[in-house]
């Protein structure tokens, strides 16, 4: 029951603490944004815009674009879903992290648990047209359905955006009984 409660306070505080700050210093305001109807909250910073149906299929145009994007010009946060049970999350990020070691460069997976849920976290950087993306990718299952959340900027911001990426996924919040 201690263990439970003092959880909780760590958690409470998490949520308080709305500031992070780039490499350079600069502080970037963030807010709760809740979704799918409180299923599980981020936190996005405040300066970022969502992305309108048109720039999400312009800037997707292959597969299943996300369903939520927030971007400034450097950085972007998208979330999107598929079918994923919660004991498939383990499976998904061995899978993930084989495909993409083999055209892309992997610099960490785990899996670890939230709230009674298994999370998977991969980071990696992948080949776009005109550069390489850092990429700050979490994945769970919700309802049966899953979730990614990920962060990604152009590796010439990575070194400046990436505390702020690493606040934004580790910001990852379930409500009690979620």
């Amino acid at each position: 029951l201690d263990k439970d409660l003092e959880r909780q306070q760590q958690e409470l505080a998490e949520l308080e603490n709305n500031h992070v700050s780039t490499k350079s210093g600069e502080d970037v305001e963030t807010e709760l944004c809740n979704f799918e109807d409180g299923r599980f909250y981020l936190k996005v910073p405040k300066s970022f815009s969502q992305m309108d149906a048109d720039m999400i299929a312009l800037k997707y145009p292959n597969g299943e674009p996300p369903k939520y994007v927030f971007t400034n010009e450097e950085t972007t946060v998208g979330v999107s879903d598929a079918a994923l049970e919660d004991s498939q999350v383990q499976q998904f990020v061995d899978y993930m992290e084989q495909v993409l070691s083999q055209s892309q460069q992997v610099l960490d997976t785990n899996v670890y648990e939230k709230s009674g849920r298994t999370v998977g976290e991969l980071r990696f950087v992948s080949e776009a047209a005109d550069t390489d993306i850092y990429n700050h990718m979490l994945v769970f299952s919700d309802g049966g359905q899953q979730r990614v959340v990920t962060f990604n900027c152009t590796v010439e911001n990575q070194e400046e955006w990436q505390p702020v990426g690493s606040f934004i996924v580790q910001s990852l919040h379930f409500p009690a009984g979620g």
